[in-house]
């Protein structure tokens, strides 16, 4: 590739990954605040890019194997199918590309958080192979009172759904998509870590400093509070009296 593009190429790639209502929009802000990281939302890169890439590397190699059998060498000399590494690089090029407002030289890191993330963390993995991912969980009764003040039963798809089903639904997900995400570490535990959204709430400037830390950035303690100023975190509930 030329320079350019492999230093686009170069940046580290990484995922937030987390359970609905779980805090992933807070962190989001947080890093993208930093001047060396563009984090942003709903990239959904398994449904926008690597979909629709697949269904045009694909053809294109079988295009390219009929064509090597109905043709001399020359020919076939001409036309290249895609590997891996190829089609792994067009998706990234995609993904960095489609960037809403592009991404500037100084942006080493960039990230996204969508919903569906935690549903995809192998399929990421298989697409971007460099890239980290950044577990936020929250406990899971906060999700759902979170969730029921967004949907209260009664609206849209939950006319028919009282909090009590709801509840059920609800903790069944969150079980599954934070047990399933812990099962991925095992296999992965250099590129994921793991957090409290009770901690980055009540701890923000600590728990961002061990985020950029697993990022590979060196921190700096005025741009850590610059981050936090940014997203200004909602304090923590206090109950007891």
């Amino acid at each position: 590739f030329p320079s350019h593009d492999r230093a686009i190429l170069a940046r580290q790639i990484f995922f937030i990954v987390g359970f609905e209502e779980s805090g992933g929009e807070l962190l989001q802000r947080m890093l993208d605040a930093h001047p060396a990281i563009r984090c942003i939302r709903d990239g959904n890169y398994i449904d926008r890019v690597a979909r629709p890439m697949e269904q045009l590397i694909n053809p294109y190699n079988q295009s390219i194997k009929q064509l090597a059998n109905h043709s001399d060498s020359k020919q076939t000399d001409r036309h290249v199918p895609l590997g891996e590494d190829a089609c792994h690089a067009a998706i990234l090029f995609t993904a960095l590309l489609s960037v809403p407002g592009g991404l500037s030289d100084n942006v080493r890191y960039f990230g996204d958080y969508s919903a569906t993330n935690i549903q995809h963390m192998k399929a990421l993995k298989a697409l971007f192979p460099r890239a980290k991912f950044i577990h936020i969980i929250r406990d899971g009764r906060d999700v759902l009172v979170s969730h029921l003040r967004q949907h209260p039963p009664g609206e849209d798809d939950t006319a028919e759904c009282s909090a009590e089903s709801m509840a059920g639904i609800l903790a069944a997900k969150w079980q599954d998509r934070i047990a399933r995400a812990q099962l991925f570490a095992r296999d992965h535990t250099a590129d994921y870590c793991e957090l409290r959204y009770e901690d980055l709430v009540m701890y923000p400037q600590e728990e961002l400093l061990r985020i950029l830390l697993f990022l590979g950035l060196m921190p700096d303690l005025e741009q850590i509070e610059h981050c936090v100023s940014v997203a200004n975190p909602a304090p923590p509930i206090v109950t007891g009296k």
